[in-house]
């Protein structure tokens, strides 16, 4: 047992460089570890840096990578202390002829602001677009599953039975389908229905669309577990059974879907749950009424129940510049005046494919969207699945025309669209090819964003068939240092408290010592407090955790087990179980609550300094998962650890 000289270097790239040298040379004393510390900047731009750290001495060597590291390389995100306000706007090109959006910069913005800009030439572009952007959704609930595993599966098909080839693309999804169907096989329940959270019964809404995904991937040729589906479909009738035994018999959106997903499997004969919701369609809503429409259309598509319905619904489209769409919003039930619409118009297209609202609602969904998605992973999941059926109907594949952006009177680009026509083999790569641009301001090297003024983005396209579709969205950056809390139907505030007792666990029970400054190896009690007017559902809390300290977890046997998180009213009197779940990751805590009721909340968690320095204090943000335009922000801040 000697000591060992060891040559140290640090690879560094992305977003980052090295202030200091890369290789050091450091001595450690026998059965004992040394600390070797690196000076690096941050660029503005890039948004992951890849560090590679390597030691040679003694005999041996040895390279590692960051374990925290997201990316499938091991890069690590970067976070800047920035606004996460994003401002955005879109639209469609039906004929030849140019479009103008004016885009204001706010003269303080920061120099990591940008102008993103996206064309899509047509609807198999906008379907490609959509499955890339939710792989990037954050958490993985059984929702989320279920909504990436039928983008993934609807995009393989549409692009399949459209012949647009993509072998990279194909390939992708052969893989990332099964995976996701082994993973929603470890989550159902033994009664054959799926759950929100673990030890939760059944919840209908959820089983109905994991069955629905099932169907689709068995549907596009993936083997999916015989067990699994008719389980779940069992569980279902079941449901269905049971609340047509009823009196008086309630019937709601959810029984509509599973009425739906039913006629999908074959399972549903005339007369019946459907008969029943026919009856009392009123009750239904408008996505409702969608939901019944396809499946008594499934069975009987002459029915006069089905033209009924489709009356019901074209009298209650709402008309307007931007197409038609349907106006419902439900966030118990996930819906959206998107999900409406998307849900709408699959029926139109499946049951009356020449009715003129289609092109309409269309155009709305398109303009709808925010970049490669919409708002949330329901109202992504239910438009892809309208527009896949639009496309296999209608000449959206017909395209043929040319295309130019400019900016500031500058041209940016041009292209031209080649003609395809739906189940042609081998139609062109550039009906799913997405052309993209970021533009930085113009205090940053190659930049054309003009800060303090109107900036003009120009789009035109020429005479041909097809549609254009954009979407400009500026990325701002706002120190948040300078960003007051801010409330748009929920109120956060966020306190760094004082553990004068680490025995006793985190929670709101005790009085809170603000705390600025810390040492190294110190407790801090985080408390965020959440207070909304009104109830809101599936509710998500995210809290970035200062970047010198990390969070206690107490599902490690190393940690005593009171210093756990909770949540609590806001006088400490009750512990509801109304934060069902809790993630302590790498750098965020995330607190999920199904249900909450109008009033005042806290969630408590512990944090322990690790590094010594000055760091800046992401706000912390709480929104309404279906609809995120329901939402809170506490303000940013400092807070140092001393040696």
């Amino acid at each position: 047992r000697l000591p060992v000289t060891v040559d140290v270097r640090l690879e560094a790239s992305g977003a980052v460089s090295l202030e200091t040298e890369a290789l050091q040379q450091v001595s450690i004393p026998a059965g004992e570890r040394v600390r070797v510390p690196w000076q690096i900047s941050v660029s503005q731009g890039g948004e992951s840096a890849l560090l590679t750290f390597s030691a040679t001495g003694g005999g041996y060597s040895d390279s590692a990578r960051p374990a925290v590291g997201q990316a499938p390389d091991g890069a690590l995100p970067v976070y800047r202390y920035q606004s996460p306000d994003v401002l955005g706007v879109s639209g469609v090109l039906d004929a030849a002829g140019s479009r103008m959006e004016a885009i204001l910069v706010p003269a303080e913005a920061g120099a990591a602001t940008r102008l993103d800009v996206q064309l899509e030439p047509s609807l198999a572009a906008s379907m490609v677009g959509g499955l890339t952007a939710v792989e990037s959704w954050s958490y993985e609930s059984t929702e989320m599953l279920v909504s990436r595993l039928l983008l993934n599966v609807l995009n393989y098909r549409a692009l399949r039975d459209a012949g647009i080839a993509s072998p990279e693309l194909e390939a992708k999804l052969q893989l990332l389908i099964p995976d996701a169907l082994d993973r929603l096989y470890g989550r159902q329940l033994a009664d054959g229905g799926w759950s929100w959270i673990s030890g939760a019964p059944a919840d209908l809404q959820l089983s109905a669309y994991v069955a629905l995904g099932l169907l689709e991937a068995q549907r596009a040729g993936f083997t999916v577990r015989a067990d699994a589906l008719t389980t779940t479909l069992g569980y279902l009738e079941q449901v269905i059974l049971d609340e047509s035994l009823r009196v008086p018999r309630e019937w709601t959106l959810n029984h509509a879907l599973t009425v739906y997903v039913l006629a999908e499997a074959g399972r549903l004969r005339p007369g019946g749950a459907g008969e029943a919701l026919f009856g009392a369609r009123e009750q239904l809503g408008v996505t409702g009424q969608a939901y019944l429409a396809l499946a008594l259309g499934k069975i009987a598509p002459e029915d006069a129940k089905v033209t009924t319905l489709l009356e019901t619904l074209r009298g209650a489209a709402e008309r307007s510049a931007t197409g038609a769409r349907w106006e419902e919003q439900d966030s118990r039930t996930w819906v959206t005046d998107v999900r409406a619409t998307a849900v709408t118009l699959t029926a139109l297209v499946r049951l009356a494919p020449e009715d003129p609202l289609i092109t309409d609602a269309v155009r709305w969904l398109l303009t709808a969207r925010r970049g490669d998605r919409w708002a949330t992973t329901q109202e992504t999941a239910w438009s892809l699945l309208a527009l896949t059926d639009y496309l296999m109907v209608s000449d959206a594949l017909r395209s043929d025309y040319e295309w130019g952006v400019a900016f500031n009177g500058s041209a940016l680009d041009s292209g031209a669209v080649a003609p395809g026509a739906p189940g042609a083999p081998g139609a062109p790569e550039t009906l799913a090819q997405t052309e993209r641009w970021q533009l930085a301001l113009n205090t940053v090297e190659g930049g054309v964003l003009v800060p303090g003024q109107v900036n003009a983005l120009e789009i035109a396209r020429g005479e041909g068939a097809g549609r254009l579709s954009y979407t400009a969205h500026l990325v701002l950056d706002l120190p948040a240092a300078t960003l007051p809390a801010e409330s748009r139907g929920i109120a956060l505030q966020r306190e760094y408290c004082q553990v004068t007792n680490p025995a006793l666990p985190a929670d709101g029970a005790q009085p809170c010592v603000p705390v600025t400054a810390a040492r190294i190896g110190d407790l801090v009690d985080v408390r965020l407090t959440v207070i909304v007017p009104k109830a809101r559902y599936f509710l998500t809390v995210e809290d970035f955790y200062p970047a010198g300290f990390e969070a206690v977890n107490t599902a490690l046997l190393t940690e005593q087990q009171s210093q756990g998180a909770s949540g609590y009213d806001a006088g400490g009197w009750a512990r509801w179980n109304l934060f069902e779940r809790v993630d302590l990751l790498d750098e965020r805590a995330v607190f999920f609550s199904r249900a909450l009721p109008a009033g005042s909340y806290q969630v408590v968690y512990r944090l322990r300094a690790v590094f010594a320095g000055e760091f800046q204090t992401l706000p912390a943000v709480a929104s309404e998962t279906y609809f995120p335009e329901v939402w809170g922000r506490a303000a940013g801040g400092m807070l140092s650890v001393q040696p």
